[in-house]
């Protein structure tokens, strides 16, 4: 049976391996912010589908362009950055739904941490500023606010001091700055950065 024929063979076998990528990549809306979680499944999808070639698939030719392909499709799909569209629609939600908070908070000169356990407002906050914090905390999954200068970094996730979230910058040159000298904020050493959109990135701390 020649190679062309084995696939034809196996299209219902190729049909459920590339539902099974599609599946991957339609987890990735949803990986932002729970990372770690939906990674993990993301795991799980490409070891499942590897599996599923070595397994039913005989011809040893066919086995590897199918792995092969695997892989391939599975470093693409990294590259298209399917993440980032949730992490977008992170952004919006703290630009538009709280943009009065927002701008209030980018227009303090003072430095301060906000977490959401255990609220310590600074003396600078007004009132209707401390119900908007407390809406923002209770309607969404931000942990903490720390505002540095003029950064401002959304904290989604924090485990004693690795984590990671959303740093907004007025910066234009923020990135070429941080890859030339790393950034700290209240204490957290900022390790990788990703640029979701204008003026924000996504960044992991220690």
């Amino acid at each position: 049976m020649n190679l062309f024929e084995n696939i034809k063979k196996h299209k219902y076998l190729f049909g459920i391996i590339l539902t099974l990528l599609l599946c991957k990549s339609f987890v990735q809306l949803f990986e932002f912010p729970n990372s770690i979680k939906l990674s993990l499944i993301r795991i799980l999808l490409f070891i499942t589908v590897i599996i599923i070639a070595l397994y039913y698939l005989k011809d040893w030719k066919l086995r590897l362009i199918v792995v092969i392909s695997i892989i391939g499709i599975s470093v693409l799909q990294g590259e298209l950055n399917v993440w980032k569209i949730p992490a977008r629609k992170e952004v919006k939600m703290i630009e538009d739904n709280y943009s009065e908070l927002f701008s209030y908070l980018k227009n303090q000169p003072t430095d301060f941490s906000l977490v959401s356990k255990t609220i310590l407002y600074p003396q600078t906050i007004n009132q209707e500023n401390k119900e908007l914090i407390s809406k923002l905390f209770n309607n969404s999954a931000i942990l903490e606010i720390e505002k540095n200068n003029s950064e401002i970094l959304f904290v989604y996730d924090r485990f004693i001091d690795n984590g990671y979230g959303l740093l907004y910058t007025p910066k234009p040159e923020f990135e070429e700055e941080f890859w030339k000298e790393p950034f700290r904020i209240n204490g957290l050493d900022i390790t990788s950065i990703s640029k979701i959109s204008e003026n924000w990135y996504y960044v992991s701390f220690t």
